[in-house]
């Protein structure tokens, strides 16, 4: 009740005081920096393979599939897809955005040498 009365009461000072925060929010508005292209890092880690003279049946089932399979369990992981041609295949592993990249490629790697132990000898 009392700022209503004050309010009231003083009508200049409370115009002022608007008008005040009024002119401070405009600048704050014109000071605040924007960048087209903002540096940002996507944590996004990449497996490479390649089986030379593989079919893409033959690579998704002896290579990609273990990889996935051990991949799949990671916490962190947003979104896994692969791309497989012949001889050669690419598992691409996103994270959150949040995430350490350093910690997770060396996880990442763990995994994949976890999984070349199913994988054809001559890899």
């Amino acid at each position: 009740m009392w700022l209503t009365r004050f309010a009231i009461t003083r009508p200049v000072i409370t115009i002022m005081f608007f008008i005040g925060l009024a002119v401070y929010g405009v600048m704050s508005y014109f000071s605040l920096g924007v960048s087209l292209f903002p540096n940002v890092a996507f944590p996004v880690a990449f497996v490479v393979i390649g089986y030379p003279g593989a079919a893409p049946a033959e690579m998704e089932k002896l290579i990609v599939k273990p990889i996935e399979d051990q991949l799949d369990g990671m916490e962190n992981m947003d979104q896994m897809r692969a791309v497989i041609q012949e001889g050669q295949a690419v598992v691409v592993a996103r994270f959150k955005l949040d995430t350490d990249l350093n910690y997770e490629t060396i996880d990442v790697q763990r995994r994949v040498d976890t999984a070349r132990v199913n994988m054809p000898s001559d890899l």
